[in-house]
């Protein structure tokens, strides 16, 4: 009588749509292209190929209004934001360096003193780790779901993308050593690199990538569509101007001190080697072979350095991407080879975007323009002076606020709060600085719209200045070395694109209002697994095909 009860049982709920089997991807594949606009898929669209982005988004679902839901839009708060599903905030990682005021100083967002692995060189305390990531993200899930069978990889040419998108938990991190060439990880992860990625390095093959030339992939009307003015371009520290000529040479002169393979690492031939390795993890990593879900995370950082360097309107920045598009064809044929095309699932998008330089906009008599680094420092403090006493009242100013010296401040008898607001005041009458808020708005009031709802999803109160500014449209914190910043709150840096492909991915395109926490919550649907810890997003329900 019981069999025949719990046959029953078993046949109603395999009736059940859905419950029959659980499908899940054998992988999941995450791409973020740092700095990457939604326009450049537009832009460049009548030039790309038709194996790579074009594929992606003519068998896939494309999303255009993407947005960040905080500040500052940079790349440590960008990856850690799209796999744990939730803003700085919740997830700590409130910039690409952090301050501890206690010590009065900032530490990268994932240094650690664990030890470097695999470049050859006795680096101890220089290693990395997520750490300072206080939440699980989407990988870390998928490692808890089935008590670690599921293995996790991570690559990018910047260990901070890497780090921020393996999680906690990650089977191997792994991203780019400019000064060997080697792809190198941390003993937070392993103390020996796997032997795939051993035998990766010893190809050699970053030191055959700069023994070329970087030279335009295409030659005729392809790139007419861009800007070669040669007056706007970076100025590097040393005084040296980065141009818009081609080619660029990758090798460095003789006499130079940077890292040997920093000149591959500011072209798309970065990219490249890191597609290589990719699909090195893809056939040799142990990837998708059994029936617990995997993951491999990839960062492509080229992109943003080249955008930074020359700008989003440049020939350099159209090449970049047009590469790009081609390596993103390679990894597509390898995951349709080797994992089989239905067996996975892979998403696209960007930490951050970028806005025009400032330089070219006002050149166009838009309203643009720089505030320096050291001068917003200066006049802030001589404004402190005049108003309070002389001091040193300003730690610091990092991510656009400023860090008070509240010893001094406390030394003084002075309120807190009151000094905040005089500063706040003070910065609002500044040409070029829209709103400034204090730490104590932040603290006490609960924004719900505009940009002081993205400054506050990007508060966190042990990390964050007591007045954080907003700049005006166009304009951005200037320290020597870049055309162009990122940071901002508005549409030119948080708006990205995000395509999905794959499995049970139905074809078609929205432009429905999502945030980019949305897309952990999406996977963790996908994957049948639990949100991450501290998720705040939704997930998004208009990709889903038929099962």
């Amino acid at each position: 009588m019981k069999k025949t009860f719990l046959a029953v049982v078993l046949l109603i709920l395999t009736s059940i749509p859905g419950m029959a089997q659980l499908k899940r991807p054998k992988l999941v594949v995450g791409i973020v292209v740092d700095q990457m606009r939604p326009d450049y898929l537009t832009r460049f669209y009548d030039q790309l190929g038709d194996g790579g982005f074009k594929k992606l988004m003519s068998d896939g679902f494309t999303m255009w209004n993407i947005h960040y839901n905080y500040i500052p839009t940079y790349t440590g708060p960008g990856h850690a934001s799209i796999y744990s599903g939730t803003t700085p905030r919740y997830h700590g990682i409130v910039g690409n360096d952090i301050y501890y005021r206690d010590a009065k100083r900032s530490e990268y967002c994932v240094n650690d003193t664990f030890n470097v692995v695999g470049n050859g060189i006795a680096e101890i305390g220089k290693g990395m780790s997520p750490h300072r990531l206080i939440t699980t993200n989407i990988c870390d899930e998928l490692k808890l779901c089935n008590n670690k069978r599921s293995k996790i990889i991570s690559i990018s040419l910047k260990d901070r993308a890497a780090i921020l998108s393996g999680g906690h938990l990650a089977d191997g991190v792994f991203w780019f050593d400019q000064k060997t060439g080697n792809f190198v990880t941390s003993s937070y992860y392993s103390t020996q690199l796997p032997s795939w990625v051993v035998a990766f390095n010893d190809r050699n093959q970053a030191f055959s990538y700069i023994n070329e030339k970087w030279t335009p992939l295409y030659e005729g009307g392809y790139y007419s569509d861009c800007i070669t003015d040669t007056t706007i371009c970076a100025i590097l520290k040393t005084g040296e101007k980065i141009l818009p000529l081609f080619p660029h040479n990758l090798q460095l002169p003789l006499n130079s001190r940077d890292a040997k393979y920093s000149l591959l690492y500011k072209s798309p031939l970065a990219n490249t080697l890191l597609t290589d390795l990719a699909i090195d993890a893809i056939k040799n990593g142990d990837l998708g072979k059994d029936n617990n879900s995997d993951f491999l995370a990839i960062s492509y950082s080229s992109t943003d350095v080249v955008g930074h360097l020359y700008g989003p309107h440049s020939k350099e920045i159209k090449d970049t991407y047009l590469r790009l598009d081609r390596d993103l064809e390679r990894l597509i044929n390898t995951l349709n080879q080797t994992i089989g095309e239905g067996n996975y699932v892979l998403f696209l998008t960007a930490d951050h975007g970028i806005p025009e330089s400032p330089q070219y906009l006002a050149n166009q008599k838009i309203p643009a323009g720089y505030l320096y680094h050291k001068a917003l420092i200066t006049h802030a403090s001589e404004f402190l002076n005049t108003r309070f006493s002389a001091g040193k009242w300003v730690d610091t100013l990092m991510n656009d606020q400023f860090f008070l010296n509240r010893n001094l401040i406390s030394e003084k008898g002075l309120d807190l709060r009151t000094v905040q607001v005089q500063l706040a005041d003070f910065l609002m009458q500044q040409k070029g600085i829209a709103f400034a808020y204090t730490a104590s708005e932040m603290n006490e009031t609960e924004f719900n719209s505009s940009l002081a709802m993205r400054i506050q999803n990007g508060f966190q109160p042990k990390h964050s200045g007591d007045v954080l500014m907003v700049m005006e449209p166009g304009y951005f914190e200037y320290e020597e070395g870049y055309l162009v910043e990122h940071g901002s709150g508005y549409n030119y840096d948080c708006n990205v694109p995000l395509i999905w492909f794959g499995q049970n991915i139905k074809k078609g395109e929205s432009w429905q209002l999502h945030y980019i926490t949305d897309i952990a919550p999406t996977l963790s649907m996908i994957l049948r697994i639990k949100f991450p810890s501290a998720c705040i997003g939704n997930p998004i329900t208009e990709i889903k095909g038929q099962e």
